[in-house]
């Protein structure tokens, strides 16, 4: 029951169900590329739209810094459609599972009197805004790595290096 969805939940598509973007047999169906980092679907995704349109970093200022990009060419609705699958956050329910996950995998440090379910809440809205896929990576890879319950910044640090670039994809396909 339980065990049954999350696992289901941590099913990678089937590769038979992947289409190639800009392909009008896309719309209505998954069209999830298959990678094993949040920055290598990223990657195929930007591959993909480059094909077709063309992605212009925008820098911030004089820094080497990317701030957003700037597309020319047609946006087609399969785009669209792709970005915003794959830039979908985690439900609540998703959420608290994989939070979970994480919990039992970590210790509490000594002296952490911090109410769980009022932390939950706190990084459960802040987590919203990244992508389902950085999200359960980020959060996966700090269980591995940590022996203790991440703080926020640690978690922040990792949910930007993995998903900030997508996100500026976002804005620039979805506008």
């Amino acid at each position: 029951t339980t065990a049954r969805r999350l696992n289901a939940m941590e099913q990678k598509p089937d590769s038979s169900n992947i289409v190639p973007l800009g392909s009008t047999k896309a719309v209505g169906k998954t069209t999830t590329p298959k990678s094993s980092t949040p920055g290598e679907t990223t990657k195929l995704v930007e591959d993909s739209l480059k094909s077709r349109l063309t992605l212009s970093p925008v820098w911030n200022g004089g820094s080497m810094d990317i701030k957003g990009y700037e597309v020319s060419g047609e946006v087609t609705d399969t785009d669209r459609a792709v970005v915003e699958q794959l830039c979908r956050p985690l439900t609540s329910p998703e959420l608290l599972a994989e939070f979970s996950k994480l919990d039992d995998k970590t210790k509490r440090k000594a002296g952490d009197e911090m109410d769980t379910a009022v932390m939950v809440a706190a990084y459960a809205e802040e987590l919203q805004e990244y992508p389902a896929d950085v999200v359960r990576y980020v959060l996966k890879m700090s269980a591995r790595n940590n022996v203790f319950f991440p703080a926020w910044a640690e978690l922040y640090e990792s949910l930007e290096f993995w998903g900030r670039r997508r996100m500026m994809l976002a804005d620039a396909i979805l506008g």
